[in-house]
């Protein structure tokens, strides 16, 4: 046991400098495997959107996982180095960073969760696809940008049974400043166009404000909230308190939003 351990511990630290590959023992996954507990459906919505096994970070995060108990609760995540990993009240989820694993970002539930919510972490991946269509085909990725998402099936000792979200690191500025760049001459005319042609056509009802439409260092506004689109009815009225009064009575203008509906919504 004590030699397997040793051999682990080398192979992951030659994993994340990247100077040569990584020691090849059997708590490394090489290859995604379906664990016979799960059913071929679930394995088949997911696949089309795995992280591809020969991405950077997999060998990191494969051995990561070689416990297949570090997502047992939120204090074996912890000891696993993932950064302040608390679940998020409402969903449950955890969003975290990992040290070793630098440029990227992880969404994912505990064990008692993980399966029963798959569909919430597909629904992600495929709503950051939308929207980096939108945003390409309307040429404005020098305005808005959306993290590439991938599901990443966690090794287990007969396949994989749990999953979690690999996402790049959007690199947000602090809270006070994203509010301040909302309010600000910044949120243009064309970037207000741009929100709302994306917003009305793939129905993001939840990034209609600052807390899901987020600037990033680059001052660019990041899609961060990717799991909820398709919504039929979108509460336009949201963005307005966060807007200038010039820009306010222009997302009026656009959105079609008279005072009756302002104050009926």
């Amino acid at each position: 046991m004590l030699w397997r351990m040793m051999l682990i511990a080398i192979g992951y630290l030659l994993a994340l400098s990247q100077e040569i590959p990584a020691l090849s023992v059997e708590t490394t996954q090489t290859t995604y495997r379906c664990d016979p507990t799960i059913s071929l459906e679930i394995w088949e919505k997911l696949s089309p959107y795995f992280l591809p096994e020969n991405h950077p970070v997999k060998q990191k995060l494969d051995l990561l996982f070689f416990s297949e108990d570090v997502l047992s609760s939120v204090y074996t995540v912890s000891q696993a180095g993932f950064k302040a990993p608390k679940p998020q009240p409402y969903s449950g989820i955890i969003a975290t960073k990992h040290p070793d694993v630098k440029g990227y970002f992880f969404k994912f539930y505990t064990k008692e969760k993980n399966l029963r919510l798959w569909k919430r972490l597909l629904w992600r991946v495929m709503g950051a696809k939308k929207i980096a269509n939108a945003i390409r085909q309307r040429q404005v990725e020098h305005l808005f940008k959306v993290p590439k998402k991938w599901v990443y099936p966690i090794p287990g000792p007969n396949g994989s049974k749990n999953f979690m979200i690999v996402a790049q690191d959007m690199r947000l500025v602090k809270k006070e400043k994203n509010i301040s760049f909302w309010k600000s001459s910044a949120m243009t005319k064309q970037r207000l166009s741009a929100l709302y042609d994306i917003a009305k056509e793939l129905g993001l009802n939840d990034s209609l404000t600052p807390r899901n439409t987020y600037l990033s260092k680059d001052y660019k506004l990041a899609f961060i909230d990717t799991e909820m689109f398709d919504s039929r009815n979108l509460n336009w009225k949201r963005s307005l308190s966060y807007l200038n009064p010039k820009m306010q009575r222009y997302w009026k203008k656009l959105t079609k939003l008279t005072k009756s509906q302002k104050k009926n919504s």
